[in-house]
């Protein structure tokens, strides 16, 4: 139940599941690099597990977990300009349009929403 002053807000909760999106894309993201062959891109795998600890952080500290979304969603759009995996064209809608949709958008969305409940909602009000 509400109390009277208190908001409901709903940005954890679209936060949280733009967060799922973002990292459900972003296992996508490193199959299609994987689809080169030639296992040069095999460190990508072990930031697999990265959009899902920074969701677990962002759960309890917004701010700096939703910080770590955004610098996540940055480096995958960085990821993606320098390395071309295989030949390009070689996967149907592989591009830097897909990267930025797919992955970076749902992962900058997730930490941006972090950042604004933290500063909106959550407010250190001291008692009188």
């Amino acid at each position: 139940m509400i109390g009277s002053g208190q908001v409901r807000s709903y940005l954890p909760k679209a936060a949280l599941y733009f967060g799922i999106i973002g990292a459900i894309s972003f296992l996508f993201f490193n199959l299609i690099f994987q689809e080169d062959w030639t296992q040069r891109f095999v460190w990508l795998w072990f930031m697999v597990p990265l959009p899902v600890v920074f969701l677990i952080v962002a759960n309890k500290l917004r701010f700096s977990g939703g910080l770590l979304m955004v610098l996540l969603a940055i480096a995958i759009t960085v990821i993606d300009i320098l390395i071309s995996p295989g030949y390009p064209g070689q996967v149907a809608g592989r591009g830097i349009v897909y990267t930025i949709v797919f992955v970076s958008l749902p992962l900058l969305l997730s930490g941006l929403f972090y950042i604004i409940y933290r500063f909106r909602f959550i407010n250190p009000q001291k008692t009188k």
